[in-house]
């Protein structure tokens, strides 16, 4: 009788998959074969990603739209503290 070893994920691996799921319409099954996941793993996965979803009050897209915005204002926080120095050097 032989013991099949566990295999762990990271973090990021998971997101991904989760997202196929969720972001890219790929039904659990096609995305754990494709992945070379288990199906039970990929769809608890999920669950919990659903579940912390409605925890938080904001869907996964909605989460990941809002880090995408919080870079982008921080970038523009600093473009804008850039062109603002400039400007007053002219003076």
């Amino acid at each position: 009788m032989s013991r099949k070893t566990r295999t762990i994920y990271n973090a990021e691996f998971k997101d991904d998959a989760v997202k196929l799921v969720i972001n890219q319409g790929y039904k659990i099954e096609e995305a754990a074969d494709r992945l070379g996941v288990s199906k039970s793993a990929l769809g608890k996965w999920v669950r919990s990603k659903k579940i912390e979803k409605s925890d938080s009050g904001f869907s996964f897209p909605e989460k990941e739209e809002l880090v995408q915005l919080r870079k982008a204002l921080k970038r523009a926080k600093m473009e804008r503290d850039i062109f603002k120095k400039a400007a007053q050097d002219q003076l």
